[in-house]
């Protein structure tokens, strides 16, 4: 019985109870490995929530970058100009160009640097015509520079009972989208000199590739409807342009300096032997003057019957010549400036410097003396090599009597600045004060 007890034991009742803890074992394992499951997709959940919200805040922190960024180049001065030719850079130059339209008529310019020859020529010839260009209502847009760095200056010629113009601020006149517009409005697109003259409708009438007489352009302009009109109400209105209103010698000199050369010739009257002979050795000569930049500057009589007249040869070398009279005030000014007697006869050589070269007290029957003169100096080569690249010269006649070959050569050799051989010529004296 007892033996059959012990065997009894193992098979009875012990292996149940270890089973049973076994599987308490099992759940409570399962509860944990749940619970750890559960616990371990909490934390991957956090973690997937954590770099969303990272993700997302770095996101509004380029925003806010980006955003600030915006708003400080919006408080510049280039977005604006950037924005606006962008999107609306067609209309801004009609805008610009609607300023004129109707009211004034353009001479655009382009010039690759202030100091470029053909620019300089074409500037003093307008400028010597102020009131033919403000009784025409010409305004002249000159751009400097190239097609990618440029700026523009604009100036209104106006009679004085018109309001001064003002088109637009000084930051537009540097603003590169708004210039090469303009630039390609009206086919001006390379950086050598070029002109372009409209008519008040704003459209391209003609183009000119080297300087020209500004008295061409004033033809040209009088041929225009619109200009007819003009002409015919100014008129009925009685408007003039009076371009000898008193001014100061100093202006008059300044209207000269570095742009032409006077030669300056007093008289005390007009049936003055000396003063007839002069005139007879000028007589034919309005090419040499207009391709030397001269201006011939007459001083005549004395007392109440004091008179002078100024008379200016287009620098292209054609025949014509405008003449303007001087008033009386002037004519004493200059006279007392240049120590002139107006008792006698006597003839001044003034450079562009505005200094006398050269004084002559007996008339110059041969000008070739005057010329060789003027082109021994140094500014006149330049003007020379010019005018050669652009075929720019006298007919061979009028050399003739002139010494045509000697001026010709100085073309291709130029001049030594050497004043000292100009000292032996028998009418002519280097001026010394």
């Amino acid at each position: 019985a007892i033996p059959h007890l012990e065997e009894s034991i193992p098979i009875g009742n012990i292996p149940p109870k270890k089973a049973k803890i076994e599987s308490k074992k099992r759940i409570l394992l399962n509860k944990s490995d749940k619970k750890k499951e559960r616990y371990e997709k909490k934390i991957e959940r956090q973690a997937k929530k954590d770099r969303a919200e990272r993700k997302s805040k770095q996101e509004k922190e380029r925003n806010k970058k980006n955003k600030k960024g915006s708003k400080t180049e919006s408080d510049g001065s280039l977005k604006p100009h950037t924005k606006s030719f962008t999107q609306t850079s067609k209309k801004s130059v009609t805008n610009f160009l609607n300023f004129f339209e109707g009211k004034r008529r353009l001479l655009l310019i382009t010039t690759p640097k202030a100091d470029n020859n053909m620019y300089v020529q074409q500037r003093d010839e307008y400028l010597e015509s102020f009131c033919k260009m403000a009784t025409r209502k010409i305004s002249v847009i000159t751009i400097f520079g190239t097609m990618n760095n440029s700026h523009m200056k604009i100036d209104h010629f106006q009679l004085d009972n018109e309001n001064p113009m003002k088109v637009i601020e000084d930051e537009d006149l540097v603003d590169q989208n708004l210039i090469n517009e303009l630039r390609r409005e009206y086919g001006m697109t390379y950086n050598d000199f070029f002109m372009v003259l409209t008519d008040s409708d704003m459209k391209a009438k003609q183009y000119y590739e080297v300087p020209i007489a500004m008295k061409s352009v004033f033809d040209l302009i009088d041929t225009f409807q619109s200009r007819i009109k003009e002409m015919e109400k100014q008129k009925r209105e009685g408007i003039v342009c009076k371009e000898n209103k008193k001014q100061s010698l100093e202006n008059f000199l300044s209207r000269f300096r570095w742009r032409r050369r006077l030669l300056v010739m007093s008289s005390p009257s007009e049936e003055d032997w000396a003063y007839s002979q002069q005139l007879a050795a000028l007589n034919g000569q309005a090419c040499n003057f207009g391709l030397r930049h001269i201006i011939i500057l007459k001083l005549l009589s004395v007392g109440e019957e004091i008179s002078g007249v100024l008379e200016l040869y287009p620098i292209n070398g054609s025949s014509s010549v405008d003449r303007e009279d001087v008033p009386v005030h002037l004519v004493k000014d200059i006279r007392n400036y240049f120590q002139i007697s107006p008792e006698y006869f006597s003839m001044l050589l003034v450079g562009k410097d505005g200094n006398v070269k050269s004084w002559y007290p007996s008339p110059m029957w041969s000008m070739v003396i005057v010329y060789d003169l003027i082109d021994s100096m140094q500014l006149r080569r330049q003007e020379m090599a010019i005018q050669q690249s652009l075929g720019m010269r006298c007919p061979e006649d009028e050399y003739a009597e002139y010494g045509y070959h000697g001026y010709h050569q100085g073309y291709q050799e130029g001049y030594q600045d050497d004043y000292h051989h100009h000292e032996s010529y028998h009418h002519g004296y280097p001026y010394r004060k």
